[in-house]
C-alpha cells in the first residue's frame, strides 16, 4: 500500500490561507465593486499589522481602482489592470513581513497611478452631473495619508454597503450608540466643542480663536480628537474648514447626535463607545457636559478678543493630565 507524502497532509498555515484566499480576489474586479477584499483586509491587519508604507498603498490601490471602476474614460481599464497587478506585491511583503522602503518600485507605481488618475478625475469634475458616489471616494483618496488605516476601511466599507451620508467625515462614525467605531487610537480621547471654544461666527465669516490651529496640531499628537457641536452639520462642516486645515479631526458629530435629558439637549460621552476615564470633553456650557461633570472642562467663551490665550493654557493643562 503506497505510503502518502506527510507534506501533503499537513494542513495549509493561517498566513498561507489568508494569502490564498486574497490573491484569488486580486484577480477578479471583485476587489474594487464588493466588500469581501475589504473585510479580508481587516483581517490580514489583525493577522499581521502591515508597515506605514504598505497601508497607505493598498488604500491608494484599492481606491484608484474603485474609482476608475467607475468613471468612463479612455485611460480607466489600463489603470484597473495596474492596481490589479500591485496587490499581489502588496499582499506578499505584507505577510512576509518585508516592509516597503521609501524608494521601493512599488511605491513609485502607486504614484504613477495617482499621476494617471489625476486627467481622470479633473475631467469627471468638470462634468454636470457627477455621482456623488464617486465624490466620496475622491475625497478619501485626498485624505488617505494622513488617516488611520482601520478608519479608512471602515469607511469603504460604509460606502459598498450603500449607506447615506452628506460628507466624506459622516463615513466615519456610526449613526446610532456608540458613534465612534472601534479601531486602533489613541488611548486618550478628547472631544471639542465648536462655537465660542475654537471660534466664533460673525455673521460672514468663522473666526479662530487665538492659537486655534497650534492646538488643534498639538492635541492630535497625543489625543483621538473628536468634535461634538450642538451646531447643524453643514454649518459645522463650513466652520471646521477654517479651524481643520490639515484635515487632522475626522470624527465628528452634530446636533442630530445630543441627548435629550430632562427636556434640554447634552453631549453624552457613554454614546461614543470610549472609556470614560480615558475622555475628555471641553465646552464653554458647562450644561453641555452634565451628564458626565467630573470629565468636562469649562473653558471660558470666545468672542474674538485678540488677547485670548485659552487655549495654550488648555493645551497644557491637557498635557499634564495624560502624563499624571
Amino acid at each position: 500500500m503506497p505510503v502518502r507524502n506527510r507534506k501533503n497532509l499537513q494542513p495549509k498555515s493561517k498566513q498561507d490561507e489568508l494569502l490564498e484566499r486574497a490573491l484569488t480576489l486580486a484577480e477578479t474586479n471583485q476587489v474594487f465593486e464588493g466588500s469581501e477584499f475589504l473585510y479580508l483586509l481587516q483581517e490580514l491587519y489583525a493577522y499581521k499589522k502591515p508597515c506605514k508604507n504598505i497601508q497607505d498603498s493598498y488604500l491608494i490601490v484599492l481606491i484608484c481602482g474603485t474609482i476608475c471602476n467607475k468613471i468612463s474614460h479612455e485611460k480607466s481599464s489600463s489603470n484597473v489592470s495596474l492596481c490589479k497587478s500591485l496587490l499581489p506585491e502588496l499582499l506578499t511583503h505584507h505577510l512576509n513581513k518585508k516592509g516597503l522602503s521609501d524608494n521601493s518600485i512599488i511605491l513609485k507605481f502607486g504614484q504613477m497611478i495617482l499621476n494617471e488618475l489625476e486627467p481622470i478625475v479633473n475631467s469627471y469634475l468638470l462634468q454636470e452631473k457627477r455621482d456623488p458616489i464617486i465624490i466620496l471616494y475622491i475625497n478619501l483618496l485626498q485624505i488617505v495619508q494622513i488617516t488611520n488605516f482601520e478608519l479608512i476601511l471602515f469607511a469603504l466599507l460604509k460606502l459598498q454597503k450603500g449607506h447615506q451620508v452628506h460628507n466624506v467625515f459622516d463615513l466615519f462614525i456610526n449613526e446610532s450608540s456608540p458613534f465612534l467605531p472601534t479601531f486602533h487610537h489613541k488611548p486618550f480621547t478628547l472631544v471639542l466643542d465648536l462655537d465660542e471654544t475654537l471660534g466664533h461666527f460673525d455673521g460672514k465669516r468663522f473666526l479662530l480663536r487665538p492659537g486655534c490651529h497650534e492646538f488643534i496640531r498639538a492635541m492630535s499628537e497625543y489625543f483621538e480628537v473628536v468634535l461634538f457641536t450642538s451646531a447643524e452639520e453643514n454649518y459645522a462642516n463650513f466652520a471646521m474648514r477654517a479651524v481643520d486645515i490639515d484635515n487632522l479631526v475626522k470624527l465628528r458629530l452634530y446636533r442630530q447626535h445630543l441627548t435629550l435629558h430632562e427636556g434640554k439637549p447634552a453631549k453624552d460621552l457613554s454614546k461614543l463607545g470610549r472609556n470614560l476615564n480615558q475622555t475628555f470633553i471641553v465646552d464653554d456650557r458647562e450644561s453641555n457636559f452634565r451628564l458626565q461633570p467630573k470629565n468636562g472642562i469649562q473653558i471660558t467663551p470666545w468672542f474674538g478678543a485678540q488677547d485670548d490665550r485659552e487655549l495654550s493654557k488648555l493645551q497644557s493643562l491637557l498635557t499634564q493630565k495624560i502624563y499624571n
